[in-house]
């Protein structure tokens, strides 16, 4: 070794395959091929510490990340350090887009049911525990109600 620092740049480009996974979308991902963090993130060594290496790439190429704000994978795809891949978002939106499962019940449109989960049908709620909120289609809610005031009147 020569004992000079590695060039934080340089050793990122070094760790880049822009010839990744293709996105029909947005073209072929440039794959990060460095280790990844237990997250499923690609991480590199910079001047500063360890960081992700999609917020390397974006901040190298893009520009400084605004502080309120995260750094979003449009193409889906975590080892992607493809600066035209990437979007800043705030941490709702950045969650929304996602397959979590909070992420998959705020854009449903209908309930389990087929009833409408919008005007005067949506009930919106705050979930005590969490602070949160939570979306009930009144019908089904009516229903249910309906179904345990039969159970009670047999019972009675």
């Amino acid at each position: 070794m020569s004992g000079k620092p590695t060039d934080p740049v340089a050793r990122f480009w070094r760790k880049v395959d822009k010839n990744g996974p293709i996105n029909l979308d947005l073209g072929p991902c440039w794959q990060w091929l460095g280790k990844p963090h237990r997250s499923g993130y690609g991480r590199h060594k910079a001047a500063d510490g360890v960081v992700y290496a999609h917020r390397f790439s974006y901040e190298l190429n893009v520009g400084p990340i605004p502080e309120d704000l995260q750094i979003d994978h449009l193409c889906r795809n975590t080892m992607c350090v493809r600066p035209d891949h990437l979007e800043s978002v705030t941490g709702k939106e950045n969650v929304l887009r996602s397959d979590a499962p909070t992420a998959i019940h705020a854009r449903k449109t209908l309930c389990d049911a087929g009833h409408p989960l919008s005007g005067d049908n949506l009930h919106v709620y705050k979930i005590r525990a969490t602070g949160t909120f939570g979306r009930r289609c009144r019908a089904c809610g009516a229903e249910r109600a309906r179904e345990y005031r039969a159970r009670r009147a047999v019972a009675a």
